[in-house]
């Protein structure tokens, strides 16, 4: 089993919590229609929703920062280079709670900016890394919801 800083690194799944082997491309041409999860984790975390019936949508895809003209130093010049959009797409959105959820095993330096930005441009989201930790995570928005209304 691969491991990256002591943390355990799991493949792609299948709805069964199966792990998909080979090409991820080949698996879903062989596999129409069925689910995939990025982890056994996060397979996890969507039978916990699927089975608590809490609404829920996979990979709700966000736009940061629509596309843009800059420029740049290139080659000895200035140049106008168009920006393409940046987007985010956090494991799960709950609707009825207009919150976001990130489940990972571990977060590279990539993930951390984006996800500092997708904070910075005002979403609501949490990150876990256990079903545990979703589950009291998802307890807490639930009472915050309640105490509001």
């Amino acid at each position: 089993m691969a491991r990256y800083n002591g943390r355990v690194i799991v493949s792609k799944v299948d709805a069964n919590g199966k792990k998909i082997k080979g090409q991820l491309a080949v698996w879903i041409k062989n596999h129409p229609g069925e689910m995939h999860f990025d982890s056994l984790l996060e397979q996890e975390v969507w039978d916990y929703l699927s089975e608590n019936k809490v609404k829920h949508e996979q990979k709700k895809e966000i736009l940061l920062f629509d596309s843009c003209d800059t420029t740049e130093f290139k080659k000895g010049k200035i140049s106008k280079v168009k920006q393409r959009p940046m987007k985010f797409t956090p494991d799960y959105y709950l609707p009825d709670y207009d919150t976001y959820i990130e489940v990972k095993g571990f977060a590279e330096e990539a993930f951390k900016m984006r996800w500092k930005l997708f904070k910075l441009a005002g979403y609501t989201g949490y990150l876990v890394y256990s079903l545990k930790e979703f589950v009291e995570v998802l307890k807490l928005i639930k009472e915050s919801t309640i105490k509001q209304n």
